[in-house]
């Protein structure tokens, strides 16, 4: 069996719950001696959010299987670790220099994220000069943290002009940042739905939603849950709360802490805490820690809980 054949499987388990299984056959197909196999392992559980201490494990040994395309993701890993990111900046350049077409964009995203603007901007524009016009966004992004909104611009319209996936949204949402006609901001999120860009219905929602718009922030909001983006649960959520359909709101909570949305559990405590339904509460806020709720929020529940 085969890497890809191996990934599927493996990708199979874990959306039925088999977590355990899907680790059982990779480690299988790494003690058979399959060629990448150290390596998608190490992405599996990075992407599960295991620990990063075992992820950076299976990292290095894939690299120490010659697997060099394991240098750049290692890099990514120590890049969102405190305290790592000289590691990460060494593994990251060292990976550029062999050639591989992520490193760039990696390295821009980390010193941007670390405060130097001015080296996130260069390793950036190394990335797009290099092929990945997706970074032309995340260029963009920066110009407008920068307050170059103007740099901004011409950064979203080249990645127009090269047809990235999710420009006609950055660059609605662009205008509406800038613009206060809504004409213009809502005809620029209409192309972005006509262009079928990913996210395109959750960020018009919420548009709509800042506009007093809520029937129609609704059904956007509806719209990107069914495209698979299970953010919009809490959205949807609210504007229930707003409409008056609480029944609705509860039930819409409910799915989306049983979809694994952490901050919907944290919300339905909070639900049920407002209506005295105090025998409930412990179970949610259980799944609101298994599914890594920040703590404040929980205590703050908990809180209203005490005599």
């Amino acid at each position: 069996m085969g890497i890809g054949e191996i990934r599927a499987r493996a990708g199979a388990l874990e959306e039925q719950g088999r977590r355990g299984e899907a680790r059982a056959l990779y480690l299988r197909a790494i003690a058979d001696g399959v060629p990448g196999a150290a390596l998608e392992y190490a992405c599996a559980l990075d992407e599960w959010g295991e620990d990063p201490a075992e992820v950076e494990r299976w990292f290095r040994a894939a690299i120490a299987d010659g697997d060099r395309r394991a240098v750049n993701d290692l890099g990514e890993l120590l890049s969102r670790l405190p305290g790592r990111h000289g590691e990460a900046r060494d593994l990251l350049v060292g990976a550029y220099l062999e050639g591989d077409e992520l490193a760039a964009g990696n390295l821009g995203h980390m010193e941007w994220a670390d405060g130097d603007a001015a080296e996130g901007r260069r390793w950036l524009r190394v990335a797009v000069a290099d092929g990945r016009h997706e970074k032309l966004l995340s260029l963009a992004e920066l110009e407008n943290e920068a307050g170059d909104h103007a740099a901004a611009c011409r950064y979203l319209q080249r990645a127009l002009r090269s047809g990235v996936a999710g420009a006609h949204t950055a660059y609605a949402r662009h205008l509406q940042a800038l613009y206060e006609d809504g004409e213009v901001v809502e005809a620029a999120f209409r192309v972005a739905l006509e262009r079928g860009d990913d996210e395109a219905d959750y960020w018009f929602a919420a548009w709509l939603e800042e506009a007093e718009r809520p029937g129609e922030a609704l059904e956007h909001y509806r719209r990107a849950l069914a495209g698979g983006d299970g953010d919009a649960y809490l959205r949807i959520a609210y504007v229930l709360e707003d409409l008056g359909r609480p029944e609705e709101r509860e039930r819409c909570l409910r799915a989306g802490m049983d979809a694994g949305d952490a901050d919907c559990a944290v919300e339905y405590a909070r639900l049920l805490a407002s209506e005295d339904r105090r025998d409930e509460i412990p179970a949610v806020l259980a799944r609101g820690v298994e599914l890594g709720a920040d703590a404040e929020e929980l205590d703050e529940v908990r809180a209203l809980l005490e005599p």
